[in-house]
């Protein structure tokens, strides 16, 4: 809500979405401090803060229709400092300073916004708040962006680009062929590994003939000829 004086009024106007119909209900933090404080600084012991309920009926109209007062307020003395007014009290320049922090913060997509032209005056009839609200919903919300610059490439860039594509075009190559050597080697191995498997099953088989022939032979010897 930024810096608000004693009897001075401020209206907020707020955009209400298409959605699921239902009571909104805006909470608002304040802190009562005393002139000469600046609230960049620490908070400070016997500083009043409290909350202010603000309660919006969607479709039904587009203002502010009601507001509660003061819901709690309790003095802040958490890790504070005592308060000691500075020797100059410029309260307008601590107020502007922050309100042009405040500006800059919220200048991409503002949440609120005030009318300024509405303070301390009488509430007006429904008619003309509602048009007021109309026009202001109808505003862009975020600032005009410029158009961004087309960016130039230099001679150096293109060949430098082509250069790149040459290197990339040659590790695909190496790639490639290293892929190829990989899956002859493989297909070697395969090979090698059954030529090795059919010489020893035929170095089993020999060998079994032999210990037949010699048992056949050993039987022969043994035995008397008629």
């Amino acid at each position: 809500m930024g810096f608000m004086r004693p009897g001075q009024k401020k209206q907020v106007i707020l955009e209400r979405r298409p959605g699921k119909p239902g009571k909104t209900f805006l909470f608002v933090e304040y802190i009562a401090a005393p002139s000469g404080y600046d609230p960049r600084k620490p908070f400070i012991e016997g500083a009043e803060v409290g909350q202010v309920k603000i309660l919006i009926r969607a479709y039904k109209d587009q203002k502010i229709p009601e507001t509660v007062p003061h819901l709690q307020g309790k003095p802040v003395t958490r890790r504070g400092q005592k308060f000691l007014a500075p020797a100059i009290i410029d309260d307008e320049k601590i107020e502007r300073e922050i309100e042009e922090l405040c500006a800059k913060k919220d200048r991409s997509q503002p949440m609120f916004e005030f009318d300024e032209h509405l303070m301390g005056e009488d509430e007006e009839d429904d008619d003309e708040k509602k048009k007021i609200v109309e026009d202001k919903i109808k505003r862009p919300l975020s600032p005009f962006q410029p158009r961004k610059k087309p960016i130039m490439m230099s001679a150096e860039d293109i060949g430098g680009a082509e250069s790149m594509k040459k290197i990339k075009g040659q590790m695909e190559n190496l790639s490639k062929e290293f892929e190829a050597m990989k899956f002859s080697i493989k297909e070697q191995q395969s090979k090698t590994d059954d030529k090795l498997e059919k010489a020893i099953s035929d170095l089993i088989y020999m060998k079994f003939a032999l210990i037949v022939t010699f048992i056949l032979l050993l039987f022969r010897s043994l035995v008397p000829h008629g």
